[in-house]
């Protein structure tokens, strides 16, 4: 029996060391290939929810109430949530999402922004809105969506807001996530673009349903893959684009000249339009640099000179995060 004891013993032992080994692995190999990206970048805060199912997608930051907006969906098809994250990452709450019938609201969420009391969620046919208010506020576990925004056409990736407008934009892999032939777009420098972002001016008026200008206003053609966008000070547009297990990758393209290179027919034709709107070429002629990434980036964030990287390689529907760096939420210096 004594002998049989330790049989085990050793092959328990075995089987620690042998995980131990794998986990250090996993680190050592994240940490080499992503070498470039950790020297530059911080280590924020542990993203919640990665234990309990929560999926991370959308990711947006509130100046004013000095918090994150964090939202994504339930891998075990519990309702769709969105966090509050105190801006150094000690404290959050969630507030689960409903649709306006008290059903779950199952939404991918891959997108969260937000203008006066509307919270911006990307669904499926639109941009979903909740009541930023309840989402606010702690004591509240749930909100009821209250309408949605027609995006014409596009499926909604991911929102930003940007200089007054509300803008949206589809993700396109070949196969998986197709988009509408009517928006694959040859730009000027040769280049194909199959997917679209769309823009809608926000109104200060609670006479504009959501303060939301229903007739879009500019539209941009952009390359695959985009998760999310943001804006830095010195007018660098960023594209947040990752697929799998692949290397995330950051796409940096100069503002100044995507608004150079514009064509004001193609837009009303691809959202089926009856006036002409500009439709901005992100693409070869605007790049600046690629900043490689570890695996599953989704939205980010521009904060104090830093990109603020959103990741769902941790949660339990992928798990492998959770052997590298996954578990956090990483800013990069830019």
């Amino acid at each position: 029996m004594k002998k049989t004891l330790k049989i085990i013993g050793a092959i328990l032992i075995a089987i620690f060391v042998l995980a131990m080994l794998v986990v250090l692995g996993f680190k050592a190999y994240d940490r080499i290939k992503y070498d470039s990206f950790y020297d530059h970048a911080e280590k924020e805060f542990y993203i919640p929810g990665l234990d309990e199912g929560f999926v991370p997608q959308g990711f947006e930051y509130m100046e004013e109430e000095h918090v994150f907006l964090a939202c994504g969906y339930m891998s075990n098809d519990k309702c769709s949530r969105v966090y509050v994250i105190s801006d150094d990452g000690d404290e959050y709450y969630y507030t689960d999402l409903k649709r306006e019938n008290t059903d779950p609201y199952l939404g991918h969420t891959g997108g969260i922004t937000y203008y006066k009391d509307c919270a911006y969620i990307t669904g499926s046919d639109g941009i979903d809105v909740f009541d930023l208010n309840d989402i606010l506020d702690p004591s509240i576990k749930f909100t009821y969506q209250r309408g949605t925004i027609d995006t014409f056409g596009i499926d909604p990736a991911f929102c930003y807001i940007y200089d007054g407008e509300l803008i949206t934009g589809s993700f396109y892999k070949a196969g998986d996530y197709e988009t509408p032939v009517s928006h694959h777009y040859t730009t000027a420098s040769g280049d194909t673009n199959k997917a679209m972002m769309v823009a809608f001016d926000l109104i200060n008026s609670t006479k504009v349903e959501y303060y939301v200008d229903p007739k879009p206003v500019a539209a941009y053609s952009i390359p695959s893959f985009v998760q999310g966008v943001c804006v830095t000070d010195d007018g660098k547009l960023i594209l947040s684009t990752s697929w799998g297990l692949t290397t995330s990758k950051l796409h940096v393209h100069d503002l100044d000249k995507v608004f150079a290179t514009t064509n004001s027919d193609f837009a009303k034709t691809a959202l089926g339009l009856e006036y002409n709107i500009p439709l901005y070429s992100v693409d070869s002629s605007t790049f600046v640099e690629t900043i490689e990434a570890p695996p599953m980036a989704e939205e980010i964030v521009y904060l104090d000179n830093k990109i603020w990287i959103y990741n769902e390689s941790a949660c339990n529907k992928y798990i492998f995060g959770k052997l590298t760096t996954g578990n956090y939420l990483f800013s990069y210096k830019y």
